[in-house]
């Protein structure tokens, strides 16, 4: 029987402030760890509200930002135990997430990324609940940023650098952070001098990495973007202004 396998990807950092992700009976707590370089390892809780067992992968990765654009990649800076689980219905385990070898040596901080893979569970034709075949499985990747900090001094905090102008009929959003720790940025907003509010991307728009530069091409039109006006955005969970010049219009 063939099966289309949908994999939704659940970035941790879209939950502002902490919490637990949490879909199809798997939950992952906390959605974001920082080591610091006195400790050599901390944990993740997964955790099967479900009605069935399920199986899960663990995997990570180093992550870096390259052209805008996130990168992950094989590394063994960081390993995971287990890299495989089953959980049982109400079933809750401890992940442990371990720095494999001294920290950084500065003057940054180091990122990764922390794959928690549902894996799919084979089902028999004409299985389906309903009576009707299925050939849909479900599962949930959730990806959880974790961070680990150099030794010797406490990295400088983000400096960002900000940019918009328009490509291709859009608006686009360039960040560039020359600090030593990332910065996590949402909920961009611009009142025009007119007094109107705009919201220029609502939610999570993603992190800016130390050393790094990202790009985001913004949902609203550059018109309800252009002339002079206030900006502010969330960085870390707390709102502030951002210095960008006016869009021209």
């Amino acid at each position: 029987m063939r099966r289309a396998l949908a994999i939704l990807g659940l970035w941790g950092a879209c939950l502002l402030g902490g919490g637990a992700v949490q879909a199809a009976g798997l939950q992952v707590s906390p959605v974001t760890l920082t080591l610091a370089p006195t400790r050599q390892g901390d944990g993740l809780w997964l955790s099967n509200t479900g009605t069935a067992p399920l199986d899960a992968q663990i995997r990570v990765f180093r992550w870096t930002q390259v052209d805008g654009q996130d990168r992950m990649e094989p590394a063994d800076g960081l390993v995971v135990s287990p890299p495989m689980l089953q959980l049982p219905t109400d079933g809750r385990q401890l992940v442990r997430v371990i720095r494999n070898g001294p920290p950084p040596a500065g003057p940054a901080e180091e990122a990764y990324r922390v794959l928690v893979d549902e894996l799919p569970v084979p089902q028999a034709a004409g299985a389906a609940a309903d009576g009707k075949k299925s050939n849909l499985n479900f599962v949930m990747r959730h990806s959880l940023p974790i961070f680990v900090s150099p030794a010797g001094a406490e990295p400088a905090p983000a400096q960002l650098r900000w940019s918009l102008r328009r490509e291709d009929g859009k608006a686009v959003l360039e960040v560039s952070n020359s600090g030593g720790v990332h910065a996590q940025l949402a909920d961009l907003v611009f009142t025009g001098a007119d007094g109107r509010t705009v919201a220029a991307y609502t939610g999570l728009l993603g992190y800016v990495l130390p050393g790094a530069t990202m790009r985001w091409p913004l949902k609203t039109s550059p018109a309800a973007l252009a002339g002079a006006g206030r900006w502010q955005v969330m960085i870390d969970g707390r709102t502030t202004d951002a210095n960008l010049a006016p869009l021209a219009r």
